[in-house]
């Protein structure tokens, strides 16, 4: 497996941000085949890796800007934290909240996730791989965070703060390879994120027609039912959560991550079932198995 996501020169210039031939980090490289929040739960990988793995060549990823705002308190006393199990128990509040919200539409439904979307075409001409046609990673991700959020912000402030961490890249696939099915040769770059605010802004998050906002300590985040990339992307913007204390957003590193996913159904991982319930499962049981992922890590940050 490639340390970079892809050769994709094909993206407009403010949507490159690591040149394939840059100087990495020192801290090496690190892969996987199972997410943390996956690993509860492991499907065996193929071996060897089947082909349908394999990053497609003649295919342009979709992009997308995903923002994490938080805030930072310095209550640190013994409080009730309210699981989200269900269960109360006496611990430690966590100092660093997040946003985040309840997808109620289109791709991710039902989802909780941070706020983002896909840039828009700011014209028609000149041609379309020109820098000013589509707009920059991080003018997608203020307008993205505005309109999921509605909280009114001095963009100029915002735009100062707002913090670029890397990117990741997503690719989906099935052995089947149908047109009609949504994991066959999904392709997505991710741009990442994260924007400090004060408490009270994150509070007045209103719900909109997209997004249904909650705060939650980064102690105790929703992970039952957020992407399985998530758990990644948390660590990798705040630290790993077996840490001794939480972190903030770290500026020591960038990051440029991949994660390959197999679109499976219940019916698949669960073993033979009847056809007339593998049909069912398909139409209403699809999830994502990760089969491997990788970061590199950059000590200078993305080029935007």
């Amino acid at each position: 497996m490639s340390s970079s996501p892809g050769p994709f020169e094909c993206l407009p210039p403010t949507w490159q941000w690591f040149d394939p031939h840059r100087e990495s980090s020192t801290r090496p490289l690190i892969n996987g085949t199972q997410l943390p929040i996956t690993a509860k739960h492991p499907d065996p990988a193929p071996s060897p890796l089947p082909p349908w793995l394999d990053l497609p060549s003649d295919q342009s990823p979709k992009l997308y800007t995903l923002v994490f705002p938080y805030s930072v308190s310095q209550a640190k006393l013994p409080t009730i934290v309210h699981s989200t199990n269900g269960q109360d128990q006496i611990g430690r509040r966590s100092n660093i909240h997040l946003l985040l919200g309840l997808k109620k539409r289109g791709f991710g439904l039902g989802h909780i996730n941070a706020f983002g979307g896909k840039p828009i075409l700011l014209s028609t001409s000149p041609p379309l791989d020109d820098d000013h046609v589509i707009e920059s990673p991080l003018d997608c991700a203020l307008r993205e965070f505005a309109e999921e959020t509605s909280i009114e912000l001095d963009q100029h402030v915002v735009s100062s703060t707002l913090k670029a961490h890397g990117r990741l890249l997503i690719h989906a696939s099935h052995p089947s390879a149908s047109v009609e099915d949504k994991f066959a040769n999904e392709l997505s770059l991710l741009y990442i994120f994260s924007l400090p605010l004060d408490h009270d802004q994150l509070v007045a998050a209103k719900e909109t027609d997209e997004m249904c906002p909650h705060i939650y300590p980064l102690n105790n985040l929703p992970f039952q039912d957020m992407h399985p990339e998530s758990s990644l992307l948390i660590d990798l913007i705040f630290g790993p959560r077996n840490a001794h204390h939480q972190q903030l957003p770290s500026p020591a590193y960038f990051f440029d991550a991949r994660i390959d996913y197999q679109g499976v159904t219940d019916a698949m991982s669960s073993g033979e079932q009847g056809r007339a319930s593998q049909a069912t499962a398909v139409r209403t049981c699809r999830r994502r198995i990760a089969r491997r992922w990788s970061v590199n890590f950059y000590d200078s940050p993305p080029a935007q």
